[in-house]
């Protein structure tokens, strides 16, 4: 546990993406990404290249190459998280249900069929994680739904994307368990767990 500060003692938490992105909002900036509602049709993500001071507008650029300009702030127009935050928001949802897993393994009412695929569960998990994480590393940018290009979408996403793994024929986890498993992975660690959700250590015996 203390591989952040070099085995020296307990490791400090890092802290999660919704509280770096509380502390330290996107600006207009050049490099900035943003998502634009273009030509009152779709939303598209873009990013900020230039701006004049002339016309009080930035330049934005979207991923197809076309450009615009306009002045910001504006109705139509929100700035995103860097692609780095966004990275740290799929690893923190790929942490939170990995930990729901290991509670649910410790649960005396977990049926004994989930308690053994779950090893295999939390190998797809970071399978998934990794897949999450290129793609948006990849900064792929276009057009976008309203939700996209936010931690509490790519947290959906992930979720989605891990529950549908979890449901194939040959590692199949009832809904019930599932929904154990988020119980704990909607806690943030640190905080209480609700009680049906409570970890309890299978007893000694036969």
């Amino acid at each position: 546990d203390g591989e952040a500060n070099g085995g020296e003692g307990p490791s400090v938490p890092r802290k999660r993406a919704e509280v770096i992105l509380a502390e330290n909002p996107p600006a207009y900036q050049v490099g900035s990404r943003i998502r634009v509602f273009y030509n009152a049709r779709d939303w598209f993500v873009g990013h900020l290249t230039e701006f004049d001071e002339a016309s009080g507008e930035w330049e934005i650029v979207y991923g197809e190459g076309d450009r615009d300009a306009m002045r910001l702030p504006d109705a139509d127009a929100v700035l995103l998280p860097p692609p780095e935050l966004l990275v740290q928001a799929v690893e923190d949802a790929s942490a939170d249900i990995r930990r729901g897993l290991k509670a649910l393994a410790r649960r005396v009412d977990t049926p004994p069929g989930d308690v053994a695929k779950i090893d295999d569960m939390k190998k797809r998990v970071v399978s998934l994680n990794r897949t999450a994480k290129e793609g948006l590393r990849q900064g792929k940018v276009g057009r976008v739904s309203e939700s996209d290009w936010s931690i509490e979408s790519v947290r959906e996403k992930l979720c989605s994307k891990v529950r549908a793994r979890l449901q194939a024929p040959d590692i199949a986890l009832s809904d019930v368990s599932w929904a154990k498993v988020m119980l704990v992975a909607d806690t943030l660690p640190g905080e209480e767990v609700p009680e049906d959700a409570e970890d309890k250590e299978v007893p000694d015996g036969d």
